[in-house]
């Protein structure tokens, strides 16, 4: 059980990944939206509200991908402990006198199959929850290209504005979705390295 709850947060918890990546990612993302906000608002500021929504949705999306992660990290820790433990005894030279000694290879290979099988039924498990919640966030992301670039489109056809201003507005407002996304992806992100530093600490009292 120390095993399984090391190797299931370990290497989760790295302080200079989260003050590298998440705390200025953070302020990039905000500095971001700033210049963005403002030529979208400046060309047409419904978009912004669209775009929240798209934002919104894979936000409660990412939200319940991270849970189900969270979820199986304790059976597919486990199960990637005991394989590796496995392949390095299969693999390894400073064991193989007692591998031999004992006739313990066909065991050990038995032992493999098994793990393997258990493994790949898991992940598979786990494929099928997660794989309805990443088609609707493939469709959503579909919808808010179209979205964005019929109206886009739309305007410029329509002679609301030029062709320059077309590709200000896209560029803006592709960039604004991205970076907007990247923000708020973070705060699921930071509920579960919280859930990890939970691990962390138990892990530490034993």
């Amino acid at each position: 059980q120390v095993r399984d709850l090391a190797e299931r947060c370990v290497g989760q918890v790295e302080p200079q990944g989260f003050f590298g990546s998440t705390m200025l990612g953070f302020v990039q993302n905000a500095i971001q939206l700033a210049g963005y906000t403002y030529i979208i608002a400046s060309l047409h500021p419904i978009m912004i509200a669209f775009i929240l929504a798209v934002i919104g949705i894979n936000t409660f999306i990412g939200k319940r991908l991270n849970k189900i992660g969270y979820e199986f990290q304790p059976i597919l820790s486990r199960l990637s402990r005991r394989y590796s433990y496995i392949c390095n005894n299969m693999t390894s030279f400073t064991v193989a006198k007692e591998v031999r000694i004992n006739g313990a290879s066909t065991w050990l290979r038995k032992k493999y199959r098994d793990e393997t099988s258990e493994f790949i039924r898991e992940t598979k498990h786990q494929q099928n929850i997660t794989l309805p919640w990443q088609i609707v966030t493939m469709i959503v992301e579909l919808l808010q290209t179209v979205v964005i670039y019929g109206y886009c489109a739309y305007l410029a056809i329509g002679g609301e504005i030029t062709v320059g201003s077309f590709t200000v507005f896209l560029g803006a407002v592709t960039a604004f979705a991205g970076s907007f996304s990247g923000f708020i992806g973070r705060f699921p992100g930071l509920s579960l390295l919280s859930k990890y530093v939970d691990d962390y600490r138990k892990f530490e009292r034993l």
